[in-house]
């Protein structure tokens, strides 16, 4: 383990996710929203998501 933990050429900035800072930032905002928003449907959270991922991703 430590020998594939010592090699740069395998390793991730974040071995838990492999998405970029940014897209991480986008779902952890609409999460919160979510959770503090009674009237925010599921389908509204998922929509925000897609948003998101258009904006930031393509």
């Amino acid at each position: 383990m430590l020998t594939a933990l010592a090699n740069p050429a395998i390793q991730v900035q974040n071995p838990n996710s492999m998405v970029d800072a940014d897209w991480m930032s986008s779902l952890w905002d609409v999460y919160f929203a979510y959770w503090r928003d009674p009237t925010m449907t599921a389908d509204d959270a998922v929509a925000k998501i897609k948003d998101n991922y258009d904006t930031i991703l393509k």
